[in-house]
């Protein structure tokens, strides 16, 4: 059977994080068995891009690039998205926002069914690093990425992660015996350590491009900020402990094992903290920058160490399949589902979000043991049974 051809266009194919994530978005929605993909997008910008990245997640497709400002504002315009068939041509024109909302509505209820991955070439460059950052063939290796400002600045709310914040969940995973990279640029607050089991990859003379696909593949999990490598973990099917998190944040397609502890919401006028109720319900969900949040009266309060800690703690034991729910978990779990079901009830246009289905259909991707940590995020009574 002859491919139908998709031609994508994009503005948005400059980014560490949004590349892959749109990438993998068009391959999940259009099978390469029956398409073949031809994506138009900017010339890449040099500075955000990871090159041996990019060389992966393109392969099998077609690049080009324009200065077209006509025809990538089209795209850019939401209103404008739209399929336009052609002949044996299919002109799919998304804005990236709307890329991942239809991959959402597809893969609500299921896995997605295409993920990246390396190359033997890449398997083999990966490897050498490997060996020069004095990590064992037969290592259990943890990645990490704590987001600060060097990306976009001061007015970026996903900036707001501490790194001394990580240590003791970092020493809990090297106790059970993993190696931890932290990824990263060298604007970034260079992690002091004597531990071999410790490698700040950005600051080690052999890094390269390939450090990042290749360590976030070979990954038991990931841990990250809201940031580029935690799009890419997920689109190597690698399970993510999401950190930090604000919840119109949560537009990745997730996946059985993943996880999330959001920031806390304060609010300046009510003096106190958001329940997870109130801003699931409320008429803006979607802070996104720091002006955002000073028009909506509130500040977003970073995870502490003992939640860190906690979720790293119920991440090991859920993916060994050993992490027991209690009594207090059951309640939590049947009143987040009621508190998600009236989000969803209230805002159905948006209810394929997975920030409307967090704990829906079993898979319970609030951290339980952040949810304990904090009652008031959960808010109100919790029912006796």
């Amino acid at each position: 059977m002859q491919k139908k051809h998709l031609i994508y266009v994009s503005p948005h194919l400059y980014c560490y994080g949004e590349t892959p994530r749109q990438i993998f978005n068009i391959r999940n929605l259009y099978n390469e068995n029956e398409y073949k993909v031809t994506i138009i997008t900017y010339p890449m910008h040099k500075r955000r891009l990871n090159k041996a990245l990019y060389n992966i997640i393109t392969r099998g497709i077609n690049v080009i690039q324009t200065t077209d400002s006509d025809l990538i504002w089209f795209s850019a315009n939401q209103q404008n998205n739209n399929i336009i068939n052609e002949n044996e041509h299919l002109y799919a024109i998304y804005s990236n926002v709307d890329s991942s909302r239809r991959l959402n509505e597809k893969f609500l209820h299921s896995e997605p069914e295409y993920h990246f991955s390396l190359s033997e070439i890449d398997i083999q460059m990966g490897d050498k690093i490997r060996k020069d950052f004095g990590i064992p063939d037969d290592a259990k290796i943890i990645t990490i990425h704590i987001r600060e400002q060097g990306w976009f600045g001061k007015t970026d709310i996903g900036t707001k992660a501490t790194l001394k914040n990580y240590i003791p969940a970092i020493n809990y995973l090297i106790e059970k015996g993993f190696y931890i990279v932290r990824l990263g640029d060298t604007s970034m607050t260079e992690l002091n350590t004597n531990s071999s089991k410790i490698i700040d990859a950005p600051f080690h003379p052999s890094y390269r491009d390939i450090v990042d696909p290749y360590f976030l593949s070979k990954s038991t999990f990931f841990i990250g900020t809201a940031s580029g490598p935690s799009a890419v973990s997920n689109c190597f099917g690698i399970p993510t402990l999401y950190t930090n998190y604000y919840l119109s944040n949560g537009f990745n397609v997730l996946s059985n094992n993943d996880l999330y502890i959001f920031q806390k919401h304060y609010s300046k006028q009510l003096k106190r903290y958001l329940t997870y109720e109130e801003i699931l319900l409320s008429p803006n969900q979607h802070f996104t920058n720091s002006e955002s949040c000073e028009n909506a009266d509130l500040k977003f309060i970073e995870n502490t160490e003992e939640e860190i800690l906690k979720a790293v703690q119920e991440m090991y034991l859920r993916l060994k399949n050993s992490y027991q729910k209690d009594d207090e978990s059951r309640k939590i779990i049947k009143h987040i589902q009621k508190i998600e079901l009236k989000a969803r009830t209230v805002f159905p246009d948006l209810a394929y979000l997975p920030m409307y289905n967090l704990m829906n259909f079993g898979k319970n991707y609030l951290s339980l043991e952040f949810l304990k940590l904090n009652p008031e995020f959960v808010g109100h009574i919790l029912p006796e049974s």
